[in-house]
């Protein structure tokens, strides 16, 4: 089966390399000019926009660009008129700034599992318009983004590639010596959140993906257990030396204050896939209780 999906995933992740647009997002760039400043990208891609910079310290601080960004509707761009300040995306409002220009980027995803996070869809434009924090220049910077292609399928797969590469050193050695179980078990839950979240949009891309990217990461799970009984039957030696007590503890904090987040915004997106490592880690603080870990007596007494 590893040597079937070889050539698809090396194929989803070749269409899956995303490229980045870059936009300097002032008065003197001479693209603005046309009132039709286009970008085309496509799924994945990134839109990065650098604000106006001024190494110059002569410059009075009321005369540096400074810009708020909006996302906007069509009409709203013709007009160059926000409707809110709802529809606010960025703001450009440090022109002076040690460290250079502000750079702000936009992700075209279709998908995202955070509440604040934009969805873009294939065969659509979305726009962006500014206006002035302090300076009373009334160019109407604007620009119209259009998404093209088709979105990847791999895009909750990429971690299938090592995930192949361990299962083949399990296979030839008989062992699980230098190959971790965490990646099988992260990206397993990261592979049902999004088919979960795919069910409940209705999109059969994502269901398939996921489901199949489900399916091999359980089979790679049952594979590592399968060539490391010792680990796989921790209640039967009654010994916990193979797991990791710092680890346990660093996956509670993470996963509990990633459950919290989401309830405090009320999003299961984001709580239903972390509650899992927080009932995995007290399970383990269990097995450490309960089998507590011993110092390595494998010595021999000194003959007096």
């Amino acid at each position: 089966m590893e040597f079937l999906w070889a050539p698809l995933l090396g194929l989803c992740c070749s269409l899956a390399a995303a490229d980045r647009h870059t936009v300097f997002w002032n008065s003197s760039n001479p693209k603005f000019r046309n009132e039709d400043y286009t970008v085309h990208v496509r799924l994945n891609d990134y839109l990065d926009i650098i604000c106006p910079h001024y190494e110059d310290e002569t410059v009075a601080g009321a005369a540096m660009e400074q810009y708020t960004l909006y996302l906007v509707e069509h009409e709203q761009y013709q007009l160059c008129q926000p409707q809110s300040k709802d529809q606010v995306r960025w703001q450009c409002n440090q022109p002076n700034a040690r460290h250079g220009p502000e750079k702000l980027s936009e992700k075209f995803q279709r998908f995202t599992p955070f509440t604040l996070g934009k969805e873009f869809k294939e065969g659509h434009s979305y726009y962006y318009i500014s206006k002035p924090i302090y300076h009373q220049d009334h160019q109407c910077l604007r620009l119209k983004v259009t998404v093209n292609g088709k979105i990847s399928p791999c895009q909750s797969t990429r971690e299938e590639t090592s995930s192949r590469s361990d299962l083949r050193h399990m296979r030839m050695t008989r062992s699980v010596d230098s190959v971790q179980f965490l990646p099988f078990l992260t990206t397993d839950f990261n592979n049902l959140s999004w088919l979960s979240y795919g069910a409940l949009k209705g999109d059969g891309t994502l269901i398939i993906v996921n489901a199949v990217g489900a399916v091999l990461q359980t089979l790679y799970i049952l594979v590592y257990l399968h060539y490391c009984p010792r680990k796989a039957k921790v209640i039967q030696t009654k010994s916990t030396q193979r797991l990791s007590f710092l680890l346990t503890i660093a996956t509670l904090l993470t996963s509990t204050s990633w459950t919290l987040y989401g309830f405090r915004l009320r999003d299961p997106y984001i709580m239903v896939p972390n509650f899992p490592g927080i009932l995995t880690s007290l399970i383990r603080f269990w097995l450490f209780w309960k089998y507590p870990q011993k110092q390595d007596r494998n010595y021999q007494l000194l003959q007096t």
